[in-house]
Formats: structure tokens, sequence, C-alpha cells
């Protein structure tokens, strides 16, 4: 679909896109990024850099779309670990070509992965939200998801956060957007919540929580109340996980992590919400630091199809027996035994074939 399509732009003004990387190739996004540098009704770019690649063509398309006289905005995170050098040579460059660069945020880390693209029409914009860096060597290895979005509920408040970085003067309220330092702990306890509140009243209650890392005790603390209401609660961790499942405060809880050939860092939080499922994609693990010292963002996805996507894509991975591990007590992490009577299944290759038979094809 994308392959074909003669304005990536336009394509996206009709319908919400998600790329699923690697399965998916990342030249998706420097296209987009290379049409709008060269589109004469796009009149401004902005993009958070926390980690970039190497001689980034994502940076050379922002430097392109300067030079072409569009406005950009780079905000770039100087204290990314290991990569402080390497931004900051990031911003000088875009600084020497025009662009306006912003370090960061005082006190906090910009961890967001965001895109906007601005165009003449106030109602033709475009936004992008990733789970993982705008890299085009990492997106080889990583098993990331970028939506890309015209929906007005998501793009004006991803301007809200642009120009919250610009002028650091306007605090805005996010109702679409889970944003930390703000609101991500809370809108999250808020779903908890409803869960717990929907297994009292005797419905279906159940979440899937996909993060790189889990250790803020608020959010454990409320899992295990949640288990201990009855709400079925399945994690997918895949490098540090505080939760202690199936015991007597947490017999509801069953966790795992997935270490495969690909690194497995994308970050999707899924609630059942009484049959009506919410589904999150972002940046943001479940961290103490991410929670309340880093400038994170978490999207809802409002298409149908890409929300049955990442839900299928999350059914998948759990059903892995030949790369999970399973978390438990005593952090012995075994792989998860396959059943004889069971197929072996590896989720990637399995993701690779379900995205080749076009749950969001892209070709």
């Amino acid at each position: 679909m994308l392959k074909k399509a003669k304005s990536l732009i336009e394509v996206i003004k009709r319908k919400d896109i998600l790329l699923s990387v690697p399965y998916q190739s990342f030249t998706h996004l420097l296209d987009l990024l290379r049409e709008a540098a060269l589109d004469p009704d796009v009149t401004k770019i902005s993009m958070t850099f926390y980690r970039v690649a190497k001689d980034s063509n994502v940076v050379n398309a922002l430097i392109n779309a300067a030079r072409n006289g569009k406005t950009v905005l780079a905000v770039v995170e100087p204290l990314a670990r290991f990569d402080e050098r390497s931004n900051i040579n990031l911003a000088n460059r875009l600084r020497d070509e025009g662009a306006q660069v912003i370090f960061g945020v005082g006190g906090v880390k910009v961890h967001s992965k965001l895109i906007m693209i601005e165009r003449k029409n106030e109602n033709e914009k475009i936004a992008c939200i990733s789970t993982g860096n705008f890299n085009e060597n990492t997106s080889k290895i990583y098993s990331d998801h970028i939506l890309m979005t015209a929906d007005s509920k998501v793009v004006s408040e991803v301007k809200k956060l642009f120009d919250f970085f610009s002028s650091r003067l306007i605090l805005s309220k996010y109702d679409t957007l889970l944003v930390a330092p703000l609101n991500f702990r809370k809108k999250l306890i808020f779903h908890i919540n409803k869960e717990i509140k929907n297994a009292k009243a005797g419905l279906k209650a159940e979440m899937i929580l996909k993060t790189n890392h889990f250790s803020d005790p608020v959010l454990i603390k409320k899992l295990y109340e949640a288990s201990s209401e009855g709400v079925k609660i399945k994690l997918l961790v895949r490098t540090t996980c505080g939760v202690v499942p199936q015991q007597k405060f947490s017999k509801n809880i069953k966790a795992k992590g997935l270490i495969d050939r690909y690194l497995e860092h994308s970050r999707i939080y899924q609630f059942h919400n009484d049959g009506n499922p919410i589904v999150y994609i972002g940046s943001g693990d479940l961290f103490t630091r991410n929670f309340d010292y880093r400038i994170e963002v978490l999207c809802p996805i409002f298409d149908e199809k890409i929300k049955k996507t990442l839900m299928d894509l999350l059914a998948i991975e759990w059903k892995d027996n030949t790369k999970a591990r399973v978390w438990d007590k005593n952090l012995k992490n075994k792989y998860e035994k396959t059943n004889s009577h069971k197929k072996d299944i590896n989720a990637q290759n399995e993701i690779y074939e379900y995205l080749k038979r076009g749950g969001e094809d892209l070709n």
C-alpha cells in the first residue's frame, strides 16, 4: 500500500498507519519525512531526538526541510546515556542548517518519540508516535511500532507538547495522550480500577501489559490489588520484573519475558474494558523514572484494524514456547516448556508470517 502510494501524507490523512519494525521497513518513515521536506504545503516539522543513527537519514531529511524553507524544530535530549556527545554534535549540525534546537527540559529527560508535520491547512497535521527511537540502525534489530496518524484528537495534543517544549510556559491538559510526568501513572491506575470494578460486578476483567521494565511500587501494589479482586493479568516484561506472580496476593498474575533474535522493545498496554478494548503504545516503561522523571508519551489506538493487529501480536507473543522465559518467585526464569502435544511456537517467526499475510499490509 505505502510502496505504491504517490503521497504518504495523503494516505495518512485518510487512515492511520501502523509501522512494525523490523518486520516492515523503516524506510516508510524516511519516505514520509522526505516527502514532507519537499511538500510546498508543509510549513513545519518538529521532532524529538533521543538516540539517532550515525550519518542518520532522518537527520538528513530534516536538514533538507530546513534548506527548503520549512521551519524545523528539533528537541534533542543532551543527557541520553552514552549518546551525549553524539546528540550535541547532532544539535550543532541541525542548528548550522537553520533548525531551531531545544536541549531537553530541565529536571526531566525527554524520552518520548514524536514527530509533528504541519501544513498550511490547519486540518492537515500529521503526527507519529513511536515505541522506539527514530533510528534506522536499531530499527533493523529492535522490535518497535510507529503510529502515523492525522486524528485530530492525537495531533492536537502532540502539537501542545511541542508548544510546551518551545515555550516552557504552556502547561496543557491531556485528555487523549498519556504524558509523563503529568498523567501517565494516573491514567494507567484509572484503567486498572475500571478492570477491578468490572471484576467485582462479575464481568470479564483482564489486561496485558508489555514493557521492557516493571519496578514501580505504586503500579505493582495496584496490580496485586487487581489480582486479589479477580482481574486476570498477563505481563510481558523483557528485562526487569518487580512483580512476583502466582502467589496468594498475585494468583491471577502471570508473567513472561521474551528474548529472541530481535530485541523486544515495544511498550503496549491493553485493557479489556468490558469487551471494548483499550490499547496504548508509546515510549514509557513501568519504571518510577518513566512516570516521574521523564517526558513519556503513550497514544491510544482508535483504528479498529490496528487495534486488532496489536492485540493479535500480544496474543502471539504470549503463546511463545521456544524463547519465552517464565518469571517466577525464585527468579529462576526458566524457558517456557513445550507441551509434547502442542507445536513449537516462535513468536517472532509467527509475527513475521502474520504481518506478511496482511495484519497491517504496507506493501
